[in-house]
């Protein structure tokens, strides 16, 4: 049996999945957000895990200086994490107003 498309229903979905994921990160269920707030240095695991696959395609092995676009930046600590480790222009997409209001709680920590 093959799966029809529904792009617009397929597009909530996904939306309704971050939002859903938003919502538990930010309480908890992503880490210790205390303690990224409390260490500027701080690394979220996920960027961690990313870097390592990506670093071989990096120039120099490194995200330093580079632009970069997060996508599905949901709760920030993501983003934060890039540029702490070197990029600049670092912009964290979100698509649910609910993930606008989460990152700024952090930031301005």
């Amino acid at each position: 049996m093959s799966h029809q498309m529904h792009p617009d229903e397929d597009v909530q979905d996904n939306l309704l999945n971050w939002n859903d994921r938003a919502v538990v990160h930010a309480n908890g269920g992503y880490g210790d957000l205390d303690a990224f707030v409390k260490d500027s240095s701080a690394l979220s695991p996920a960027t961690m895990r990313d870097l390592e696959v990506l670093k071989s395609h990096l120039p120099e092995h490194s995200i330093k200086g580079l632009r970069l676009l997060h996508l599905q930046c949901h709760i920030g600590t993501d983003t934060l994490s890039w540029w702490c480790l070197g990029a600049r222009n670092v912009y964290g997409l979100v698509f649910l107003p609910l993930r606008w209001i989460m990152p700024g709680n952090y930031l301005n920590k």
